[in-house]
């Protein structure tokens, strides 16, 4: 098993393990973090740019500070053209991490495809 697959494997038992914890003791920040993703990850101007943007940089040396940077753009975008006022950070950064999510789940799939 590859180094980057272990990390995908490692961040993805992670994030189950922080998600049961969070719903057994009603940590509402997580759950709705949670909630406020399963959104978002629905709708395609969030998922269409996270994939193209997964692709398009792919060979990019800083790879994860562009998928940071397209996350808080596409945020920004999102809420702009749904005609809310961006007054909170949180957020932008609730939709950011939906499309780094979605990146993520790209390249977990790549990388148990690739080995």
């Amino acid at each position: 098993m590859s180094d980057s697959k272990k990390f995908y494997l490692f961040l993805f038992i992670a994030g189950v393990i922080l998600l049961a914890v969070s719903f057994a003791y009603d940590i509402v920040f997580v759950k709705s973090l949670y909630y406020h993703t399963v959104t978002t990850i629905s709708k395609p101007i969030v998922w269409i740019p996270a994939v193209l943007c997964a692709f398009v940089f792919l060979k990019s040396g800083s790879y994860w500070l562009l998928m940071v940077v397209c996350a808080f753009a596409d945020a920004f975008a999102y809420s702009y053209l749904g005609g809310r006022v961006v007054l909170s950070f949180q957020q932008l950064g609730m939709t950011a991490f939906a499309f780094l999510l979605i990146v993520y789940f790209l390249n977990f799939a790549k990388s148990l495809i690739k080995d």
